[in-house]
């Protein structure tokens, strides 16, 4: 594995996740038709049914009058995440019963968000198991849920289970044993063409080798949508007049024809939608967009407020290593099986064979621990790196 934050699931996963992603700024044609979106400034925040640009204490009397918030994010993208932190903050200043509903935790991993909130895990183990559930990570995700934690903002896992989303992509709805099919939503709406042909459309974006059929594909993305609206629904029948933001990716906000749209369905509460966008990516992040051919004409806004912000880059360095391959040993820390060319490992003269004991000190013992350390430095730093080589202890300095 390469230790640079690269967190591997399996590949439909990660083919679902990253449907959540922008498709070459597509979405923003139909923004508003008052407002070009891609020449706003960074920053602005704009109603999407006037055009207007709102500052934020204007934004936020908005959100504060609905019941349920919808904040779409682009993964990757740490300003995004940093958007959805100011919303929350300023709704849990208005809303003691404000909820948080996260697209990244299936329903059966609510106890790990329980134990969080309750305090009783430590931080580096909650992000561990997050980091196996959500290929991004942690860390852009801190902000958020360490204000849940301190301030006891209840945390719902809303997304469908891992097992029941592989079922779905595999054998499609029809081909579902009943024990699997007693599972799912209580209502799938297969029938919303703006819906589908948006997902086909981000389809076409993907690589087939893993989901080559539409036919598997658009399930298990409409089980997503569906088990999200469910879980956030029962949420608030459980708990009348309750106040929901929920994060989610942007296709699954954009158009409300996602979530917000099926929540509606099963409980016609008040809601609003706000989603994070980039005017223009730079050409040195233009291959973080999926290659859509072609978006279709939706005649829905985007969202009820876009907040545009720039693309910035996601926590932590890439050591340039690859480790995990060598047989296991007795012995601690990672084995180096390969060291890329140019990368900070190959200018400090880490080599393939030394062992990564220590980190600035703190020990390294597995992938996660490397990965971890990792996440916390920035471009710029230098980091003191502990190998065992040749019988002994090394330390050298990393910079990054």
């Amino acid at each position: 594995m390469v230790a640079a934050l690269r967190h591997a699931l399996l590949p439909l996963l990660f083919m679902v996740s990253t449907a959540c992603a922008h498709a070459d700024g597509a979405f923003y044609d139909a923004g508003s038709p008052y407002r070009d979106l891609s020449k706003v400034e960074v920053g602005t925040i704009v109603h999407l049914r006037t055009g207007q640009a709102v500052d934020r204490a204007t934004l936020v009397d908005h959100l504060a009058r609905v019941q349920v918030v919808y904040a779409g994010e682009t993964h990757d993208n740490p300003e995004s995440h940093r958007v959805q932190a100011e919303i929350l903050r300023a709704l849990a200043a208005r809303h003691p019963d404000l909820a948080v509903g996260l697209e990244m935790v299936p329903r059966d991993q609510q106890p790990l968000l329980d134990a969080w909130v309750a305090g009783r895990l430590e931080e580096k183990e909650f992000a561990r198991q997050w980091t196996a559930l959500w290929s991004t990570g942690y860390r852009p995700y801190q902000e958020i849920l360490l204000f849940c934690r301190d301030h006891q903002i209840p945390l719902l896992a809303l997304n469908a289970p891992r097992a029941l989303v592989h079922a779905v992509a595999e054998n499609g709805l029809d081909g579902l044993a009943p024990e699997v099919r007693a599972q799912l939503p209580s209502h799938l709406d297969t029938g919303d063409p703006y819906h589908q042909a948006k997902t086909e459309a981000l389809f076409s974006g993907h690589s087939k080798a893993h989901t080559p059929d539409f036919d598997r594909f658009y399930p298990a993305q409409l089980l997503w949508d569906e088990a999200m609206a469910e879980s956030g629904a029962d949420y608030l029948a459980h708990h009348p007049g309750a106040h929901l933001l929920v994060l989610a990716g942007g296709y699954h906000v954009e158009q409300g024809v996602g979530v917000p749209r099926r929540l509606f369905t099963r409980l016609p509460v008040p809601f609003a939608t706000v989603v994070s966008f980039t005017p223009v990516v730079p050409p040195e992040k233009q291959d973080r967009l999926m290659k859509v051919e072609k978006m279709p004409e939706i005649p829905l806004l985007l969202a009820d407020f876009a907040w545009a912000v720039a693309y910035g880059d996601l926590p932590g360095v890439q050591l340039g290593v690859v480790v995990g391959q060598t047989a296991a040993s007795d012995r601690p820390g990672l084995a180096i099986d390969q060291v890329t060319e140019a990368s900070p490992a190959a200018q400090a003269k880490l080599r393939a064979g030394d062992r990564i004991t220590a980190v600035n000190g703190a020990p390294v013992n597995n992938l996660f621990d490397l990965q971890w350390l990792l996440s916390d430095l920035h471009k710029g730093n230098t980091a003191q790196v502990t190998v065992e080589r040749d019988g002994g202890p090394e330390t050298v300095a990393v910079t990054f």
